[in-house]
């Protein structure tokens, strides 16, 4: 054991420390193994003394095993300065799987609990969900942002009338009142590959844009700005990366127009 008592159930670690055959060492760490066909020996260090001892194999043993199980390491690495975490790095969250950032959730075994199965992780992602569904709903609320029925014909004038737009007229008076609110300058940065899509894309960032003084557009062709495509973390094309007003990427990027429950949330990432 690295440390100086064994992490598991208290019953189970009775039964091990009174067991006459299992020898536990404490505050212990293996620094290597070694032998040749079949293990030989090993090196291990007490870490408070810092005294190293060799074990080699008896002759009539001949060889032995070495069974390796230190835990988990969470992959959360990209959310340690983002996030609270615990000592061991999983993120922190309440019982509805709301971490220290509004809007933000972690779920499965990324966070800590005491059973990492797929039923347990199956059921976190089913609370987040729901949680996340009820604060998009609230935040929509509050920012007066109201779902447009999807599916629902425009009348024939508006539709001609608006032909070629990403937006109905309706759409625009909602987002142009909206985006009125920003108090700071927001980017959109599209990175191109001269794509099927890529001139649909730039025409639906366009007219976004042309919605609010605060908002920018930027269009840059795939390697031609390879730092900016290193920060966004651009992995397929076209990728569109929101930035703040500093022009440091906001984490929110989008790899095709955003559409449905996408488009609120490019909304709201603008907001």
């Amino acid at each position: 054991m690295r440390r100086d008592e064994l992490s598991c159930a208290k019953s189970i670690a009775a039964r091990v420390l009174a067991h006459p055959k299992i020898e536990v060492l404490f505050n212990t760490e293996v620094l290597r193994a070694f032998g040749g066909e079949t293990l030989k020996g090993l090196v291990y260090k007490n870490n408070k003394t810092g005294e190293e001892t060799e074990y080699r194999v008896s002759d009539e043993d001949k060889t032995f095993g070495v069974f390796v199980f230190v835990g988990y390491q969470p992959d959360s690495e990209l959310f340690r300065d983002k996030l609270s975490l615990d000592e061991q790095g999983y993120i922190i969250t309440n019982e509805l799987m709301e971490t220290g950032v509004a809007g933000v959730y972690a779920a499965g075994d990324v966070r800590p609990k005491p059973l990492r199965q797929l039923v347990t992780a199956t059921a976190d992602g089913a609370v987040a969900a729901t949680a996340a569904e009820k604060y998009i709903a609230e935040l929509k609320e509050e920012l007066g942002i109201r779902q447009e029925r999807e599916h629902s014909p425009a009348p024939k004038a508006e539709s001609e009338e608006n032909q070629g737009s990403a937006f109905s007229r309706e759409l625009q008076a909602q987002l142009a009142e909206l985006f009125s609110k920003l108090e700071k300058d927001v980017y959109l940065r599209l990175f191109i590959e001269d794509g099927e899509k890529d001139a649909e894309f730039a025409s639906f960032c366009s007219e976004a844009v042309s919605l609010a003084g605060r908002l920018h557009f930027q269009l840059f062709k795939k390697g031609e700005q390879a730092q900016a495509e290193k920060e966004a973390d651009v992995e397929r094309f076209p990728c569109l990366a929101l930035l703040d007003f500093e022009q440091k990427y906001s984490g929110a990027k989008f790899s095709g127009i955003p559409a449905g429950h996408e488009f609120n949330s490019f909304v709201l990432a603008i907001c």
